[in-house]
């Protein structure tokens, strides 16, 4: 268990063609249970809390908190952590975090806690402290803050490893005001060192010394960590080794963290490491039998034609290699590599274990190991679910952090950056899609723009203000491909056609969504996609479990100007609506369905999000429940209203499987 404490915070060939495809399918589609000699491997329970403290009542708020606890959390859920993540706790919050989870921790095989905020010491004890502590006498402290020995008590359960890392050693905030009330108990420097017994206890910066607070986004021992965790093969005592030298080198040898306690005699680690198929001896040379005069030569599997020796063996099975016409004067042939037998077994268990362990750090490694094989099914299955994967991250977070997309804005010295007013229209669209109301895209950083800016950098946790900086634009969507790929009619996209930057959820959507139809658009710091499909069957169904692998929902309309702007986003092509034989119009299936059909016709609505019914559109005389099978809602414009210029702005009850198209809602 670990607690980090920080205050800064197939194509197959031959008789396996079928095998290997229902071998690909089963382990995508379901886990598995890969065997490595003849024991079963089970990915180990990893549990986390993480807690950052920053808005302090009685002093200095801290800068890093928030920021070191949400990076960190990111991280190890990243590396297969459970994470519960809580911020700006006061004393009863923090008592009951540290309770629920040593609960969790007792059957854990790893346990992470990770506190960012600030720590003192009174008389060689430790202590977490509120954001609501006052502290206004050094007696107080056993009343407001939470005892650093109450923390290591509630993780010692005799399962699972037990680590705690402190970066809480800085100078005690509260210290003038305790001296000032006379105090008689000796208030240190720092943190005073600890003598634990089954806890590995590591600080950011030795005891009695004090660690910085660090001028970027992260305190200098939170950088460091976050530059190590993930890395594959890095063994857990090596990697206390490797943040203390950053620490120490990034700040000049002012702070040197310090590990208290002692490791188990095995290898320990967080990710583990990037086996390497062995490499295989070179054959004897041998002169190769003469070919049959009139038989085309195969030659091997292009990706290995001119691969060393050394290198990784090819596949038990590799894919139909091309075959060569025999020329009249055949060319030197090229020997094939050896087969080392078992090998796809080898790729296919390590693929397994990666399911199993259903994190991104185990799909990167699968990845590194059989880089020399782009090509192979599972492969490519990988490399589709790390860009998933990475991708719900970034959603999750609310931002994606990349090179900035507005460089031309960008001074000749990489830091000022200087904006035109089409480059100020750019910053706005951003803004509107990150959900950040600008009033407008005018070019002109008025005070509800300026609003959004602040708000903007407080979601990246960047310094509070309203400036553009170039922190800023390196987590501003890409409005420049946005409105690149956005159009008035429906089109198709293709993966290829998708910049690396674009906005991650709308690169999600258009991915699940490659090679249909649709148009998009932004309202609200929300994503609408209407997709054109023919609906058949149990449609809304199968278009609502669509929309969630999208990321999103089919749409629930809360307000006459979301209905609004639905109605022309379809409206520019006629592929989204549907004429029927008397002049009514059909328009897209929405999310609204009769969840309690007892109630007929206009009771038991409900919106696919699980969002109550507030705002209606209904058509007159609607919903009907015609002919009583009628229980899911899409635009209907009746044929007594289809006059020109009449909108398709109201709703209709129809059948499950009827309509030409489906809108779908991505926050």
């Amino acid at each position: 268990m670990f607690a980090f404490v920080s205050c800064l915070g197939c194509r197959a060939v031959g008789l396996l063609g079928f095998v290997t495809l229902f071998l690909i399918l089963t382990l995508w589609c379901s886990p598995i249970s890969a065997e490595t000699s003849a024991e079963e491997k089970t990915a180990p329970v990893r549990v986390a809390l993480v807690i950052g403290n920053s808005s302090y009542a009685h002093v200095p708020q801290l800068p890093n908190p928030t920021n070191d606890a949400a990076d960190i959390a990111d991280s190890l859920r990243r590396i297969g952590f459970d994470v519960v993540e809580e911020h700006d706790l006061d004393y009863r919050h923090m008592r009951l975090a540290v309770r629920d989870f040593a609960k969790r921790a007792e059957t854990a095989d790893v346990a992470v806690v990770y506190y960012a905020g600030h720590g003192i010491e009174i008389e060689n004890t430790n202590y977490l402290i509120p954001v609501k502590a006052e502290l206004k006498r050094a007696a107080d402290v056993e009343f407001e803050a939470l005892r650093l020995d109450t923390l290591v008590s509630a993780l010692e359960a005799p399962k699972g490893l037990k680590i705690v890392l402190i970066d809480a050693c800085r100078d005690n905030p509260f210290k003038v005001a305790m001296q000032q009330t006379g105090a008689r108990r000796s208030i240190g420097r720092g943190l005073a060192r600890v003598e634990p017994s089954g806890v590995l206890v590591g600080y950011a910066a030795k005891g009695g010394t004090y660690a910085l607070d660090g001028e970027a986004r992260n305190s200098p021992y939170a950088e460091a960590l976050l530059q190590h965790l993930e890395t594959p093969g890095l063994e857990l005592g090596k990697l206390f080794r490797k943040v203390r030298d950053t620490v120490f080198g990034a700040t000049g040898g002012q702070q040197e963290p310090f590990v208290y306690g002692s490791l188990p005699g095995r290898d320990i680690f967080l990710v583990e490491p990037v086996a390497l198929i062995a490499p295989i001896e070179a054959a004897p040379e041998q002169t190769p039998a003469p070919e049959p005069e009139t038989k085309p030569t195969a030659q091997p599997w292009p990706l290995l034609q001119n691969v060393p020796q050394t290198n990784l063996v090819p596949l038990d099975q590799p894919f139909a290699p091309p075959v060569v016409e025999e020329a009249e004067e055949p060319p030197e042939q090229v020997a094939a590599l050896p087969r080392a037998a078992g090998n796809e077994q080898i790729i296919s268990t390590d693929f397994a274990l990666a399911t199993e362990q259903k994190h991104l750090a185990g799909w990167r490694s699968f990845l590194q190991k059989y880089s020399n094989y782009p090509e192979h099914p599972l492969v490519v299955l990988a490399a589709s679910k790390v860009e998933i994967l990475t991708l719900d991250q970034d959603i999750a977070r609310g931002y994606r952090v990349s090179e900035p997309w507005l460089a031309t804005a960008i001074q000749g010295d990489g830091a000022n950056v200087e904006l035109t007013r089409s480059d100020r229209r750019l910053i706005q669209h951003a803004l509107n899609m990150m959900g950040f109301d600008t009033g407008g895209v005018d070019g002109q950083f008025g005070p509800r723009s300026r609003s959004a800016i602040a708000k903007a950098r407080a979601k990246a946790g960047l310094t509070p203000g309203n400036r553009v900086d170039v922190a800023l634009l390196k987590v501003l969507p890409n409005a420049e491909a946005v409105l690149g790929l956005r159009s008035e009619t429906a089109r198709s996209y293709q993966p290829e056609d998708l910049p690396e930057s674009l906005e991650p959820r709308l690169r999600k959507a258009l991915l699940s969504f490659a090679g249909k139809n649709l148009v998009f658009d932004y309202f609200g710091g929300h994503l609408y996609l209407v997709i054109s499909t023919e609906l058949t069957g149990n449609s809304w169904r199968a278009a609502s479990n669509k929309a969630r692998e999208a990321g999103g929902y089919l749409v629930a309309i809360n307000s006459r100007a979301e209905n609004d702007f639905l109605v022309n986003l379809f409206s520019g092509d006629p592929r989204f609506i549907e004429k029927e034989w008397n002049g009514a119009q059909l328009g897209p299936t929405i999310g609204l369905y009769q969840a309690d059909r007892s109630r007929e016709p206009a009771g038991g609505w409900e919106w696919d999000n699980g969002d109550p019914l507030t705002f209606k559109a209904w058509s007159p005389g609607n919903p009907d429940n015609y002919r009583g099978r009628q229980h899911i809602a899409r635009f209907y414009l009746k044929q007594k209203m289809n006059r020109p210029g009449a909108r398709l702005r109201y709703w209709d009850d129809g059948t499950s499987g009827y309509g030409p198209s489906y809108i779908v809602e991505i926050e």
